[in-house]
């Protein structure tokens, strides 16, 4: 993955308390999550990159945006952005298959 990034909300599988009383599903060892993250383009400044991140993190963790996040059914998992790059290979890795056996394409 080419692009910087910074953040991701809610952390590889960990069932979230507002889904406790769901049954866990037919499959298996299925694990699939939902993550949202910023992205800056490729080749923006570390610099630049560090100085977002780092508010980013900020308000992130600022109280009122942590009693928020519970309800969004969401949790704020903070890491660095080549942490996040590693975690954006590895779902590439894991979905591609997925994506080619399934014969999607994009319009």
């Amino acid at each position: 993955m080419s692009a910087d990034c910074m953040m991701r909300i809610t952390p590889p599988f960990q069932r979230l308390t507002s889904f406790a009383g769901l049954p866990a599903g037919a499959f298996p060892g299925l694990e699939v999550t939902n993550w949202m993250a910023l992205f800056a383009p490729a080749g923006t400044p570390p610099e630049i990159v560090k100085r977002w991140n780092g508010e980013v993190m900020r308000i992130m963790q600022s109280p009122d945006i942590q009693a928020r996040l519970p309800a969004e059914g969401a949790r704020f998992s903070p890491n660095t952005p080549e942490q996040f790059g590693e975690f954006v290979k590895s779902e590439i890795a894991k979905w591609a298959p997925v994506v080619r056996a399934s014969g999607a394409r994009v319009d």
